[in-house]
């Protein structure tokens, strides 16, 4: 039951135009990660799951972005049914 309530709150993006980077994303992840991150913008995601904390765990405190970057373990301690 709480994997079914959890799933519903995922939505799987699997087309996205090629994003371009905005200028005001170059300074924040290396240059092969801007591709991630401005897919994630494009899609209008607001969640961007990555196990990536090596290039965005600096992103993952940001209020100030469009979107929220979450590890999965993190996202699942935020959005699990109940919460």
């Amino acid at each position: 039951m709480a994997l079914r309530e959890l799933e519903a709150k995922l939505e799987v993006v699997t087309l996205v135009p090629e994003a371009e980077g905005a200028p005001w994303m170059e300074s924040l992840v290396p240059e092969k990660d801007l591709p991630v991150l401005a897919a994630a913008v494009a899609a209008g995601a607001s969640v961007l799951l990555t196990g990536d904390t090596r290039h965005f765990k600096h992103l993952m405190s940001r209020q100030d972005l469009p979107l929220k970057v979450l590890t999965p373990r993190d996202f699942i301690l935020t959005f699990r049914p109940g919460s």
